[in-house]
């Protein structure tokens, strides 16, 4: 018979328990776990163009995350109700100011600790449904991007690293299945990255754009970003 009790660990070990520990007390390493948390999420976004408008799920077809040693980090995502073909295109851009919770940290560590750890970290959320007129050059730049990665991304070691960023993520979801690769400033494909900087430049232009207003945006995270911070912080009880 099937069990349908909750799953049980074993091992070679007298004790095996479950826990769930806070990243770390360090303020900023919770911040960046939260950044983390709403630079990959939602993986689905429900679109309603109008109030009496059919709902539309768009899937997350196209991450970029870009972690900076200092100043800001950044996330783009590129949604779409196909993960090949653009339709009813919304793009999100996540960013996060690491010098000034630098130095909010540094100026109320002393008198305000708790309150400095339980803070949310300074966080930009951009969410803009793109007009129609716009989705046939992004899908180009989509495609330019494809045609350099669809057998995977070859990393060759980078001599001369500027140190630009500390770490660049890409992940491509098609059809057929998802590229996904991170790497530092020790590795390199240009060819790659060349077209990362063309497709960032057409995303940050795009939400810049006046667009049509739309009815609303469901953003579907995996749980509750107030919980995703529980957990972080370690306060998050049955």
């Amino acid at each position: 018979m099937l069990s349908k009790n909750k799953p049980i660990n074993y091992g070679n070990v007298d004790i095996i328990a479950e826990i769930s520990q806070p990243v770390m007390k360090l303020s900023l390493l919770r911040y960046e776990a939260i950044f983390d948390f709403y630079s990959e999420e939602p993986q689905t976004i429900i679109m309603q163009k109008g109030k009496e408008k059919q709902k539309i799920v768009c899937e997350q077809i196209l991450r970029i995350r870009r972690w900076n040693i200092s100043n800001k980090s950044y996330s783009w995502m590129v949604y779409s109700s196909d993960r090949e073909t653009l339709k009813n295109l919304v793009v999100r851009k996540v960013i996060w100011d690491r010098t000034a919770d630098v130095t909010y940290v540094k100026e109320n560590t002393c008198d305000q600790k708790e309150e400095v750890l339980k803070s949310w970290p300074s966080l930009e959320l951009q969410n803009i449904c793109v007009d129609s007129v716009y989705v046939e050059k992004a899908m180009t730049k989509i495609k330019e991007l494809d045609q350099k990665i669809e057998n995977g991304i070859l990393l060759n070691k980078n001599r001369t690293p500027h140190f630009e960023w500390k770490d660049i993520e890409l992940k491509r979801l098609y059809n057929w299945g998802i590229i996904h690769s991170t790497w530092s400033t020790y590795k390199e494909n240009k060819e790659v990255e060349i077209k990362i900087k063309e497709l960032i430049l057409l995303l940050n232009g795009l939400l810049d754009k006046e667009h049509k207003k739309i009815h609303s945006l469901k953003l579907d995270y995996s749980m509750p970003s107030d919980l995703c911070k529980e957990l972080v912080e370690g306060t998050w009880q049955v």
